[in-house]
């Protein structure tokens, strides 16, 4: 039976606003959830995945992908988090011969290889991130309180509509002090589905190279575990519970030495 893949793309319309570490630990909180996740990092241009979770170079990027020299299968790389990651290529040379086109089959490509694809983009609303809008199913918008970054979003938000790509909502990020939430929203019309608040560990396990959700115990871990239920979505944690009682029954038959048969 064929799988379908959900595909979310992380996006912003400014750079330095937390996209990158926000997809991370989004797809942990996911992966806890019990949801097969792959990490996509479509920002060949300034890529960045990689190197925030301590890996430099995986076997297969997707570069050798979008130059035809390997399938989209053949670059998941499983994280020691346990998280499956594809990442981009870092070297200067690494653009050459690149038909982004390519991206929209290769994410087709990944349907029976997870449950959720989550896509890290380029910073800015450029051509490449405009082809992840158009090859994804939905896309949440992360962004801070400043001035500009909210402008961009408002602009990323109207090129996804414009699309007709379905804008989940908003995860405001680096959060200070109390935030006018009803007010963004109003400005944005979309719905805030996640606030994060300012922690210095968050860059600091950037630095590391390590997943700030599993690194450090703070007051945002549930902020990710709750927007990554409401992804989740209830019919698909209706899902899990009937794969945990059948794991379970099946664990009593083979006690029993009665072992099912499919």
């Amino acid at each position: 039976m064929r799988k379908y893949l959900h595909k979310i793309a992380i996006v912003s319309g400014k750079g330095g606003v937390g996209k990158t570490t926000t997809t991370i630990n989004l797809a942990l909180a996911l992966y806890h959830k019990g949801a097969n996740v792959i990490v996509l990092d479509a920002n060949i241009t300034t890529p960045n995945l990689g190197l925030y979770l301590g890996v430099i170079k995986t076997p297969k990027t997707l570069n050798d992908v979008l130059r035809g020299t390997a399938h989209i299968s053949e670059t998941v790389y499983t994280h020691s988090s346990g998280i499956n990651i594809i990442t981009s290529d870092m070297a200067v040379d690494a653009l050459k011969d690149i038909n982004f086109n390519k991206i929209y089959q290769a994410i087709n490509d990944l349907e029976n290889h997870a449950d959720i694809l989550l896509i890290d983009t380029a910073a800015t609303l450029g051509s490449e991130t405009q082809r992840i809008i158009e090859a994804v199913d939905e896309i949440v918008l992360v962004t801070n309180t400043d001035k500009g970054a909210l402008a961009d979003a408002l602009k990323t938000i109207e090129t996804a509509k414009k699309i007709k790509t379905i804008v989940m909502g908003v995860i405001i990020n680096r959060v200070k002090g109390k935030l006018a939430k009803d007010k963004i929203e109003k400005f944005l019309n979309v719905p805030i589905i996640g606030v994060i608040k300012h922690d210095n560990n968050i860059s600091k396990s950037t630095e590391q190279g390590k997943i700030y959700l599993k690194t450090y115990n703070s007051k945002n871990k549930n902020k990710y575990y709750d927007i990554a239920t409401m992804i989740l979505g209830p019919s698909y944690r209706k899902k899990l519970k009937k794969e945990e009682k059948r794991s379970l029954f099946n664990y009593v038959l083979k006690q029993l030495g009665i072992f099912p048969k499919y």
